[in-house]
């Protein structure tokens, strides 16, 4: 079978789509539960009485950072709107119509089908833990399990 994400997960076998809901669960509630947090800190050099500074104290998840700063006006409320859909079975496929208000439709479920797929045949570490290729995903789509540089060698 051959990839596509212009195609909601609906398109799949039950059996597939399950991998895909499951993995849009987990990154719904990572990016839910890990928001950019900014506090102010005393200045380490007090230029003046009061003075601070801005200190992050919360981060984005690192592949929510590398989306937003992938693709332009990238937004967390349709990101999560989208993880939703996706978790549900209720993702749309893409429709790109260049004439109208709107050059296309359902580009978030899009973008996120797309990053889901990755992270199934490549594999992922996200915070300390490593996920590894699930087999069942990339012999359905007949690629072979690719090996993600920071995992090193994946044994099935």
């Amino acid at each position: 079978m051959v990839w596509d994400a212009d195609k909601p997960i609906s398109y799949w076998p039950a059996a597939i789509r399950k991998y895909f809901r499951d993995e849009a669960k987990f990154l719904y509630h990572h990016l839910e539960q890990n928001k950019l947090k900014i506090i102010l800190i005393p200045a380490p050099e007090q230029k003046h009485c009061g003075h601070k500074i801005r200190m992050v104290d919360q981060y984005n998840p690192q592949w929510y950072s590398e989306l937003y700063h992938s693709l332009p006006h990238f937004r967390r409320d349709r990101s999560l709107r989208s993880l939703q859909r996706i978790d549900k079975g209720e993702d749309q496929p893409f429709i790109d119509q260049r004439c109208g208000a709107l050059p296309y439709r359902n580009h978030y479920d899009c973008v996120y089908r797309e990053t889901i797929f990755k992270r199934l045949i490549e594999g992922h570490i996200t915070e300390g833990y490593q996920f590894k290729p699930k087999p069942k995903v990339c012999a359905f789509f007949g690629i072979e399990a690719m090996v993600n540089s920071d995992l090193g060698e994946i044994p099935f």
